[in-house]
């Protein structure tokens, strides 16, 4: 009997979680933002989404540096410079993941959620394309089939 009482509890503790954050969600502070920045909730939620995207998945920058040297210049020069190209993309990628989870909650100088209008204080990414892995950025049909460039 104990256990259906905890169960009933948690049931309603995460009823009352998911409103809440439907109620926050709602909030539409800036409607003129772009997708993905049109609350407090959202920026926030997918500035830290990124940092942790960041931190824990930089090290995919090397070989993707790799091969996209590869595709353009040939296969020594994917090796060698793709892998130099790789390594300091990997550490920017932890550092800028490291200052989103650390700052996740507040804008920062620079970093306007709308790059191609001004760069203010926002949400933004510190690098571009925000994601490591993107439909044209996925070399090797990872996460989104039918769109790398190696076949």
């Amino acid at each position: 009997m104990k256990f259906g009482k905890k169960i009933l509890l948690a049931a309603i503790l995460m009823t009352m979680v998911g409103f809440e954050l439907s109620a926050i969600d709602n909030m539409n502070t800036r409607p003129d933002e772009p997708m993905g920045y049109e609350n407090y909730w959202s920026c926030i939620s997918r500035k830290l989404g990124r940092g942790i995207c960041n931190t824990a998945f930089g090290a995919i920058e090397i070989p993707l540096q790799m091969a996209k040297t590869s595709a353009e210049e040939g296969g020594f020069a994917g090796l060698t410079a793709g892998t130099l190209k790789g390594v300091g993309y990997c550490i920017g990628r932890e550092v800028a993941g490291i200052v989103d989870i650390l700052t996740f909650f507040m804008p920062l100088p620079g970093l306007s959620n709308d790059p191609e209008h001004g760069a203010g204080w926002g949400y933004g990414p510190f690098f571009t394309p925000e994601w490591i892995l993107t439909p044209s950025t996925d070399p090797y049909n990872v996460a989104y089939p039918q769109t790398g460039y190696i076949d």
